[in-house]
This record gives structure tokens, sequence and C-alpha cells, in this order.
């Protein structure tokens, strides 16, 4: 069939909007006859990761319709250079004049200068969100922050000017800047003494407060500056603040830098409406910090801790970074908790850190993070027994374990079942042992979503077996999982999973855009060996050619799929599939748009499915 047959172009606008921005792209370089059909669905937002493509797929096409009554590029709202590569600075400048209407810009590129991206913003009267690195000496980005007055949100990773404290340069971008809602700064620099940059008070007390700012991310890892000036700046400069992330292995707690006792009670007053505390430093807050928002009537529920110890104390008063919360009046209000756990300092164990989280008696949502590094071997995963979790936090409606080992203790095994009302249940990169899916299935009879993505789940012989009872199971990602680390004949079985009447949703691995339907990670399965890492898109193919077909056999099995979705999967008769088995070798989409009806059994029979 040729590629400008009417019946190939029906199937590939049928799965086009299905594919990664990055793979529609390629697609439009196939078929030049699909770019009058295909192009204005991909030249809103735009996304690009190769280097490859930008120049031979993306700037050609802007180049070509540049001088016709549609030039492609007045369609560009939203355009991300992610391709982590060097441009020349006329590149910049003819994308500048191409792309006019911009309202998004996102630059992961290396090459422009201030004088290149201040004439760019200038040139785009919508830009509303700008995210840059900048990590030459005697480049500063408000040179071009300057330029930039209509921003919202705002990303900057660079190097701070040397006469400048990071303060200052904050009250400089809302200078710049009036509209910024979101600020999100990485600051660099020369390596400096222990000792805190010191700042009188009185600048705190007379900087002009930034009331439109709700969000404020802010990572430093140049010189020391006492935390406690953090809380005493956002306290007076953002009123209206609802989102607070504070990154530095540099902040600390100075004794040499006094400041009065109420700066927490300052901050709980000045700031009422904040929701989320986003905690990664060299020090652990104060647990006044935390009775002092609780008593002020705070709004806050969710708090994110970072992977470590308070440092600053001695090694033997060492403690996690969350413990102050447990030991405040505010532990109460928290709904949401989020830690990242290893064992770098043999602080707590797991067992330990679940029985920590009993402490939070109201806690609904919860995310725990391994950090898993591959040297040495013992800090890679780290067990967390299931059961012992959901005792400790019987309220739990969401559960997200990410690159952990999940297992089943023995007195587990041997206690009575308790039913749990978890709803939606996420691990990712997790080593799934013997046991725990059985054991979550009996007692998460209220499940509706469940995602194992990249995990590896240990086998009973040739058969894992997950009851689903329940009849609100909406949502299924087996992602890129190796259902057993020894027999690769193994079979997965749902039991009595009935009456999914609607397509099941998933929510996206970090990888995709958007949202995907479950038949397009099903046909996107393929097979990985646990070494490979997974960032970014799932696969890179050298060979140009191989990329081309692989992308369009990607596409036309996606668009078979719809076609033939479009006749059957809206036909509702009734009928309960007994059994469906998709085998590793007879496993296509055709047989996919039974999932979406009501199943009794189904069982995925091969190593690995999507």
């Amino acid at each position: 069939m040729p590629l400008s047959s009417p019946d190939l172009l029906k199937v590939i606008e049928l799965a086009f909007d299905y594919l990664s921005k990055e793979d529609q792209l390629i697609l439009l370089c196939i078929c030049k006859e699909w770019h009058s059909k295909l192009e204005h669905r991909y030249y809103r937002e735009v996304i690009v990761h190769q280097e490859e493509l930008f120049f031979q797929c993306f700037l050609p096409r802007l180049r070509e319709t540049a001088e016709t009554s549609s030039p492609l590029g007045h369609s560009i709202k939203e355009l991300r250079l992610q391709m982590c590569t060097t441009l020349k600075v006329n590149i910049y400048e003819e994308l500048n004049s191409l792309c006019p209407n911009l309202e998004t810009l996102d630059l992961n590129t290396d090459g422009f200068t201030t004088t290149a991206l201040a004439s760019w913003c200038d040139g785009c009267s919508n830009l509303t969100s700008l995210t840059f690195d900048f990590y030459r000496k005697g480049c500063n980005p408000l040179d071009v922050l300057s330029h930039a007055p209509r921003l919202e949100y705002l990303k900057i990773d660079f190097e701070l000017p040397e006469d400048l404290h990071i303060f200052a340069f904050s009250d400089s971008v809302h200078k710049f800047c009036p509209r910024l809602k979101t600020l999100d700064m990485v600051f660099h620099g020369a390596e400096s003494t222990e000792t805190c940059v010191a700042i009188e008070e009185d600048y705190f007390r007379n900087v002009e407060p930034a009331s439109s700012l709700t969000r404020l991310d802010l990572m430093v890892e140049l010189h020391c500056y006492d935390y406690r000036d953090v809380i005493l700046y956002c306290a007076y400069k953002y009123p209206h603040l609802r989102v607070l992330a504070i990154t530095s292995w540099k902040f600390k707690k100075s004794p040499f830098i006094q400041r009065r006792l109420d700066v927490f009670e300052l901050f709980a007053k000045r700031c009422p409406e904040l929701v989320s505390l986003d905690w990664f430093a060299r020090c652990a807050p104060d647990v006044q910090f935390f009775n002092a928002l609780a008593d002020a009537g705070t709004k806050l529920t969710k708090m994110i801790f970072g992977d470590s110890i308070d440092s600053e104390l001695p090694p033997l008063r060492q403690f996690p970074f969350y413990q102050p919360l447990l030991f405040s009046h505010l532990r109460h209000n928290i709904t949401e908790f989020s830690v990242w756990h290893n064992n770098y300092y043999n602080i707590m164990t797991a067992n330990e850190l679940v029985s920590d989280l009993a402490w939070l008696p109201n806690l609904l949502r919860l995310t725990i993070r391994s950090n898993v590094d591959p040297e040495p071997p013992e800090y890679t995963k780290i067990d967390y027994d299931i059961d012992h979790l959901l005792d400790c936090c019987p309220h739990l409606t969401e559960l997200i374990m990410l690159e952990t080992r999940i297992v089943l203790s023995r007195r587990s095994l041997q206690a009575p079942v308790k039913e749990h009302p978890l709803r939606r249940l996420q691990m990712k990169e997790a080593h799934i042992a013997k046991g725990v899916l059985p054991r979550l299935s009996r007692r998460c009879r209220q499940l509706n979503s469940l995602s194992l993505s990249l995990c590896a789940i240990e086998a009973e012989g040739r058969e894992i077996r997950i009851e689903m009872p329940y009849t609100s199971l909406r949502q299924l990602n087996m992602n890129h999982t190796l259902l057993s680390l020894s027999d690769t004949g193994t079979i997965i079985k749902f039991l009595a999973c009935t009456r999914v009447e609607d397509p099941i949703q998933y929510d996206c691995n970090e990888q995709w855009v958007e949202a995907k339907p479950v038949w397009y990670y099903m046909v996107e399965s393929r097979l990985l060996r646990r070494e490979e890492k997974v960032t970014g898109r799932a696969h890179q193919l050298a060979d140009n050619e191989a990329r081309l077909a692989d992308v369009l056999a990607k596409a036309l099995r996606i668009g078979e799929f719809r076609l033939h979705e479009q006749l059957q999967l809206l036909k509702r008769d009734g009928r309960i599939l007994s059994t469906m088995n998709l085998g590793a070798d007879d496993f296509s989409c055709g047989y996919i748009h039974l999932i979406c009806a009501s199943v009794k059994s189904l069982c995925f029979n091969g190593a690995l499915i999507g």
C-alpha cells in the first residue's frame, strides 16, 4: 500500500493523537502528503528531544512555510527544546522570527546569549512561561527578565552574580516580572566557607511584597544561608504563598546569627494560605516551626521530606528530617506525606519509618521512595512489609512506592486479613516479593487503580494469583513489568474483575506528556532487560531508517485498533468473557477491546506485558 493511500492516511490520523510529540514529528517527515492533514495537530505544542529531528524535520518545515499564508511557526504556542545540546546564536534569532506567538518557552539547550533571549522575549508579546539554564560567567539572567514583564511562570538554573545574595536577586526578579505566580530557581556558584551569609533583619522588613506569587521552589547550591532567613523572607515577601519547596545542602541553622524567637510565628501569621511544604535541606526544621503553623490555624496538609538526616547534629543525636513534625501539633493536619528513605546513615529501618507513620493519624496519601544507588549493592533496595504499612496507616486511600522492595513478613502471613480502604496503588521500579499481591487483593477490596510499572514480581511456581472480587477497578497498568524473576512462562491471573464498563484510563508515566488509554500501553509493550535504565523515551534507535520504520509500525498498530474500536468498542451486548489469554506469540490489537468490556478472568501469558 503506497504511503499516499487514503486508507493508510485514515489509519495514521486515528493513531496520531496517541503518539508522543517526538513520534508525531517523525511521522510528519515520513510522507509529505500527510502534512496538510496532520501537522496542524502537532504545531501548537512542540517538544523536540533529538538534535537530528530538530534540524532534519522541525526547522526545515518552519522555513518552508514561513512565507506562505499559513506559517506553521505562528501556530506554535508552546516550544520545548529538550535536546541538551548547543545551538548557534543565529538559530535562536531565526526561531524568534519564526515563532512570534509563543506563550511557553523551555530551553534545555545552550549557545544562546542574553541579548538573543532578551530579543526573543521582546518579540513574544504573549510569553507567560519561561524556562532556561545559564551557567556562563558574566551572564546575568536579569538582563533577560527585564524584557519579560508578562511572565507568570519562571524556572531558571544559573550561577548567581557574586555581588548579589539570593534574596536581593529574587527582589530584582519580581521587580521585572510582577505577575509571577510560580518561581523556581536553582542557584549555583563558587564554594564558600561554612559561615552563613549574614543579612540584617531590617532588609527583610523592607522588602516589597510579591502578592501574585503562590509557589516558590528554591534550590541553593552555593554559599551557606540560615534557613530561618528563608522563612523570614517568605513571611514578608509572599503573603499568598501556597507551596514552598526548600532544597539545599548548604542551608543550616547558624548559632552565630541571632533571630527573634517569633520568626516561625511571624511566618505562620503572614502566610496563612500555605498548603504544601517540601523540605530537602541539611538541617531539620524546628518543632517550633510546625507548632507555630498549627497554632495559627494553617491550611498546611501536605509534607514532602528529603532522603537524609539532620547532618548538623552530632552523630549520636541525628534523626530523620520528618521527626520534628511527629512531635508537633501539626501532625494531626497532615493528610498527604512523602518521604525519600535511604539507609546510608543507618538512622532508621523501613520498619521504624513505617511505625512512625502511625503518628500521622489522618494520613490519606503516602509516597515512599528509596534512594537507589548501584554502589554499594546493599543500598539498592529497602524492604517494606506491606501488611505493617497498611496497619500503621488505617485510613490510607492512596499509596505510591518507588524504587523499593515490598515484602510480606511471616508474622503478616499468620495474621488475620483486615480489610483496608486503599483505593489507589502505584508501584514503580519496585521488587514485589512472593505473596504480596495476593495479600493486597484480599485486604484492599475497594481498589480502583492499580499500577505496577517497571516492576519485578516474584512468582509462586508458574502462577501469580490476584483475586479482584470488587467492581470498582478502573485503572490497570502493567507497563514494562517483569512478571517472573526466574520463569518466563509465568501466568498472571485477574479473577472476577467484572463490569468495567468504560474504557480503562491511565495516569501517564513520566515519559508521556498526556495520559493514554489502556490499549496504548499494551501495543507499546516491549521486552526490557532489568539492567536497562529507562529515562525519557522508552527506547532510542541509532539507525534513522529503523527508527522511522518503528514509529510507522507503531502508528499502524494503534490506528488499526482505533479503527476496530470505532466499530466494536461501544457495542454493548451484555456478554461476560469467561477467560481471556494473551499469549506472547498471538498478542495483537484485535483482542484489546475486550479488556474494556466485562472481564471475569484475564490471563497474561508471557514474560512481560506492557
